[in-house]
């Protein structure tokens, strides 16, 4: 006999009701964690120009990476007159020089064309001269080593060249490319040198389809730069999970720089990096942070509701799983607890299993990903939802029951209201999936539906939350459920 059970769901609603590089820069990281923002010189249309600083700065951002730009055989940095005209703009402007970047190898490629080595060569020597540690060695275009196994062979053989020269300039070269994270490891392990390290791009790997959080986390400290890059939209509106690429860098201790690429720009280049600028700092540079206005209007007051009232979405669609025989051979029966979300069009599209019996995960994870929910409806508008629930599989006609118990909230912290967002004007529910630990700690944040702006405050708040954890026939269980914080200002209190 088999049998499916839905464990309990516990759905807690929060309302905030109304109530070193060339010129050391200014340090913008605020209340953040070490990461400091720069922008590419030619996404502002300003490459291999010193103009670029001075846009940068007037832009908010404290840093450029300049393109080594070629002239001939040669780049035109190593004019030493040039030289010294970036090295008084970074004077003046006091905005820093975090990288360098040679984008002419996407057409004259490292593996083939011995001009791209010689180039190198000289940006090595260029970056000592002007104390800029890190050069952007990219490989697309023609240039790509994706399937290319001689491509890269030789590029292996060319690094193995540069590297002493690098490591005596105490210069890294950081390899962007189409790869995934372990076919870069295998390159770094091949050219086995600290001054070759990688630049990670988190816009590309998306749309490569890696996955990013876990390629960062692998990478580590391998990674010496981020590129920050939504190929969707503007930062924030688009694709990209800005909030969870602050929390892997912070889980590998990440303190460097990112640097904005923006590929969209729909309010013209300078309101587009501005606005992509803004939204970067809301996230990386102490969003969540700041000390309420008590002259705002706003209340730290929140309520906290639990309960019947709040039940998950109705199932409208089931498949039994199928016992697997090897499992009901042996007489392997119980119950296995699995988290998982429930998306805007009512699909499981992920899955993570908080109680496992190994012979009878697979089955229960297929047969849920099967089901279908109707659509969760929060102030009448779709929502994803996160949600716990056990199947169980019996190979006897035992009725012995079992019994999911879920958490209880105990201790809870109200979110503060980010200054940046409540002098933009921005309000709005931000939904989390939280994962809640044996212990009762909150162990996992997802951000379900952001609100840019706030969606670190939601988090920085949850995070700090204690319950009475989840149990599973009287056995402490790690549990998943959803979280939604809302942010709302008096209309009176509105800026213009």
């Amino acid at each position: 006999m088999l049998r499916v059970g839905a464990g309990f769901m516990l759905l807690v609603f929060v309302s905030l009701a109304v109530p070193a590089a060339a010129g050391t820069a200014r340090d913008s990281s605020g209340g953040g964690f070490g990461v400091r923002l720069g922008v590419c010189d030619w996404t502002i249309g300003k490459s291999g120009d010193p103009a670029a600083l001075g846009l940068a700065e007037t832009l908010g951002l404290d840093g450029v990476q300049v393109s080594l730009v070629p002239t001939g055989d040669s780049l035109t940095l190593i004019d030493p007159i040039l030289r010294r005209a970036y090295l008084e703009a970074v004077e003046r402007t006091g905005v820093a020089i975090p990288s360098f970047a040679i984008g002419d190898l996407n057409d004259v490629p490292l593996k083939s064309d011995p001009r791209a080595e010689k180039w190198l060569a000289e940006g090595i020597a260029i970056a000592a001269a002007m104390n800029v540690r890190v050069i952007l060695v990219p490989f697309f275009g023609k240039g790509d080593l994706k399937d290319d196994p001689a491509g890269v062979e030789a590029v292996v053989g060319a690094l193995k060249r540069l590297a002493p020269k690098a490591e005596e300039a105490g210069v890294v070269l950081a390899l962007e490319s189409w790869l995934s994270a372990g076919d870069n490891l295998k390159i770094l392990e091949r050219v086995g040198s600290p001054a070759v390290r990688v630049y990670y791009d988190v816009g590309n790997s998306q749309d490569a389809g890696y996955p990013i959080f876990d390629e960062i986390r692998l990478l580590g400290a391998r990674i010496v730069e981020f590129h920050a890059k939504d190929t969707k939209d503007l930062y924030g509106k688009g694709s990209m999970d800005f909030p969870a690429v602050r929390m892997a860098m912070e889980e590998i201790g990440y303190s460097g720089w990112l640097v904005l690429e923006g590929t969209k720009m729909p309010l013209g280049v300078e309101k587009s990096v501005r606005y992509d600028a803004d939204y970067l700092k809301t996230i990386f540079t102490g969003a969540g942070k700041a000390v309420p206005d008590p002259t705002s209007g706003l209340s730290s007051e929140a309520t906290v509701s639990y309960g019947e009232e709040f039940l998950p979405p109705k199932l409208i669609k089931e498949a039994a799983p199928e016992y697997p025989f090897s499992a009901l051979k042996s007489k392997i029966q119980g119950a296995v607890v699995i988290g998982f979300i429930v998306g805007t069009d009512g699909r499981v599209n992920g899955t993570k299993i908080l109680k496992s019996i190994p012979a009878l995960d697979g089955a229960a994870v297929v047969a849920v990903k099967k089901w279908v929910y109707e659509p969760f409806l929060l102030e009448d508008k779709p929502r994803p939802f996160a949600l716990t629930l056990s199947v169980k599989f019996s190979a006897s006609m035992s009725s012995r029951k079992t019994g999911m118990k879920p958490p209880k909230l105990i201790k809870q912290v109200s979110p503060v209201y980010p200054e940046e967002a409540k002098k933009s004007n921005i309000e709005g529910t931000v939904v989390l999936g939280i994962t809640i630990g044996d212990s009762g700690q909150v162990t996992e944040v997802k951000v379900l539906e952001s609100v840019p702006g706030l969606d670190w405050a939601a988090i920085d708040a949850v995070k700090e939350w204690k319950y009475a954890g989840a149990s599973f026939d009287g056995k402490p269980i790690p549990y998943v459920t959803t979280v939604s914080i809302k942010f709302s200002l008096n209309a009176s209190k509105k800026l213009p």
